[in-house]
């Protein structure tokens, strides 16, 4: 079984992982929105506490990404 590398070279992550972070991350804002749209105004617990669930998930994808970008690749070399 091959399995593809996500990353390349210069140890960054692909350019697909990054497109993939940036819509996470504006759907993880929107679901902000959406979060305090249900709990402000309608008054719904359910949706609520799903719009919530759903930002935290968004959220991991976006920082994984910024973390990637941020953190120097001989920083990555001594935590792995």
């Amino acid at each position: 079984m091959t399995t593809r590398r996500l990353v390349n070279e210069a140890g960054a992550r692909s350019t697909s992982f990054g497109r993939f972070a940036e819509v996470c991350g504006i759907l993880a804002g929107a679901s902000g929105l959406l979060y305090a749209m249900a709990f402000v105004v309608l008054q719904n617990m359910l949706l609520g506490g799903l719009f919530l669930m759903l930002g935290g998930l968004l959220t991991i994808a976006a920082l994984l990404a910024v973390y990637d970008i941020t953190v120097p690749e001989r920083a990555r070399r001594t935590v792995r």
